[in-house]
């Protein structure tokens, strides 16, 4: 496949192979976290910030979803990109910061788990030093590199790159991300009475509604959609914040295209159920394969790989 110019955005993986300048060089860090029960750390609907840590950083005890998150580390990683696992010692950490703070003499920590920032680095070592700018560079003509940024400036990353890319290809067109609204995101207060009642219709958890309006916005409408056409996809998932109608509606319109992509993905089953999904797995897998065509040989290999992510998360 070729085109008239290649925006390679890889994060922590290597860059695909290219002639002209350097890359911009990567220094890896893994940031770990926990799911815990907020009412262990006394959370209701707001976050705390844990002001000094024992390495000079600070950390944050987040609600999110009927949980709480506890996080991050703020390592060097030099490992498989692909699984950055928690280890014991990234757990004790954030249970002593936590319990220097508040009166916690026991976490029952639910699930963990790691991410990668690749930041853009000037040769050093120290991740807590390094920038958290993004950096962007055209290495040779039409092949752009983006390194560093955090997900939280991702649209004005891809701003700035689309910006080049458009110079590039002498395109007149203007930016504009910044009034454009993320997919679903004009679900009113009317909106959100009107789908909590048709919820409560068909018989779903009083909280559901709530929760598939985070993550659907309007669209939550159309998975309501898919319960009245078909009863069986109502059946819920986990503590009831997900329904089996998502598992349909994500493969028709999100790309979810296997298992693992469904909870670990588009969803956090993986994380947010006691066992990871594994006692939803067939259920979900068999929705999955009606919506893609599969047979029951794909069925099977798609819930064994589920078990070897789940295995490679360190679920």
């Amino acid at each position: 496949m070729r085109g008239r110019t290649v925006v390679a955005a890889t994060g922590p993986f290597p860059l695909p192979e290219g002639e002209g300048k350097e890359p911009i060089p990567l220094i890896l860090s893994k940031g770990a976290h926990l799911v815990v029960d907020p009412d262990q750390l006394g959370l209701t609907d707001s976050a705390l910030v844990l002001p000094e840590t024992s390495d000079d950083r600070v950390m944050f005890l987040v609600p999110w979803r009927g949980h709480a998150i506890v996080g991050t580390t703020d390592t060097a990683y030099a490992e498989d990109p692909a699984h950055p696992v928690t280890d014991r010692d990234d757990v004790s950490y954030m249970i002593d910061e936590v319990q220097t703070y508040l009166d916690v003499p026991h976490l029952d920590v639910q699930a963990e788990w790691s991410g990668l920032r690749a930041l853009a680095s000037k040769g050093g070592t120290d991740t807590a030093k390094a920038s958290r700018a993004h950096k962007i560079a055209e290495l040779s003509d039409g092949y752009f590199q983006v390194a560093g940024g955090k997900l939280t400036g991702y649209r004005k990353i891809a701003e700035e790159v689309t910006d080049k890319v458009a110079k590039r290809l002498r395109a007149r067109a203007k930016t504009r991300t910044d009034r454009v609204k993320l997919a679903g995101s004009d679900a009113d207060e009317r909106f959100r009475a009107v789908l909590q009642a048709r919820a409560e219709d068909l018989g779903l958890p009083e909280h559901y509604p709530k929760r598939l309006v985070e993550r659907f916005g309007v669209h939550a409408a159309g998975i309501l959609d898919l319960i009245v056409m078909n009863p069986e996809l109502g059946e819920t998932l986990g503590d009831g914040s997900w329904t089996l109608a998502e598992v349909a509606f994500t493969a028709r319109h999100e790309c979810a295209a296997t298992i693992v992509d469904f909870v670990q993905r588009r969803t956090r089953l993986a994380w947010f159920t006691a066992d990871h999904g594994r006692s939803e797995a067939e259920r979900i897998g068999r929705v999955m394969a009606a919506e893609l065509g599969w047979d029951e040989a794909r069925l099977t290999a798609e819930l064994r790989r589920l078990e070897e992510e789940l295995a490679a998360e360190g679920l």
